[in-house]
C-alpha cells in the first residue's frame, strides 16, 4: 500500500476544499427532503386514500350492492381490455418494425499482432498467455506489463 502522498494518484480537485462538497449540507438537504415526504406528503396521500376508500365503502353499503358489483366488473373489464390493447399494440409495432432488422453483430476479432502490441509482448508470448489456464501478470508503477508467470494447477 502506498503511503507517500506524492506517489498517490489523487486528482487536483480533491486537494482543493473549494471543490469538495460539504457533507453536513448534503445531510441537511437529505433530512429536509425526508421530513417533507414523511411529514407532509405521505399524510396527504393517506388522507386521499382514506377518502377514496370511504366513498367506495359507502357506495357498497348504501347503494344497491348488485349495481355496485356490476359497475365494478365493468370498470375492471375495461381497464383489463385497455391495458391488454396497449401492450398488444406496442408488441405488434415492435414486431413490425424490428422483425427483419438484426442490429446486433459479433465484434470483429482483434489481430494477434495488434493485441500483442497493446500489451507490449511478442506474438509468441501472447500465444503462450492464451494457452495458459492460470497465470500471474506483473505490472510496473505505470501500468505496463513487465513479465508474467504460468501457475501450475
Amino acid at each position: 500500500m502506498k503511503k507517500d502522498h506524492i506517489k498517490l494518484d489523487i486528482p487536483q480537485y480533491i486537494d482543493n476544499p473549494h471543490f469538495v462538497t460539504k457533507k453536513s449540507r448534503d445531510h441537511l438537504i437529505q433530512f429536509l427532503g425526508w421530513f417533507c415526504f414523511m411529514g407532509l406528503i405521505l399524510p396527504l396521500i393517506t388522507l386521499l386514500l382514506w377518502a377514496f376508500e370511504f366513498t367506495t365503502i359507502q357506495h357498497y353499503i348504501f347503494i344497491d350492492g348488485q349495481h355496485a358489483r356490476q359497475n365494478n366488473l365493468i370498470r375492471t373489464s375495461m381497464a383489463t381490455f385497455i391495458c391488454s390493447t396497449i401492450l398488444l399494440s406496442w408488441a405488434s409495432y415492435n414486431w413490425i418494425r424490428f422483425r427483419n432488422n438484426e442490429r446486433r453483430k459479433k465484434p470483429l476479432n482483434t489481430p494477434l499482432n495488434q493485441l500483442a502490441q497493446s500489451f507490449d509482448v511478442t506474438v509468441h508470448e501472447l500465444n503462450e498467455l492464451q494457452k495458459c489456464q492460470n497465470l500471474t501478470l506483473y505490472y510496473d508503477i505505470n501500468g505496463k506489463l513487465t513479465h508474467f508467470r504460468q501457475n501450475k494447477t
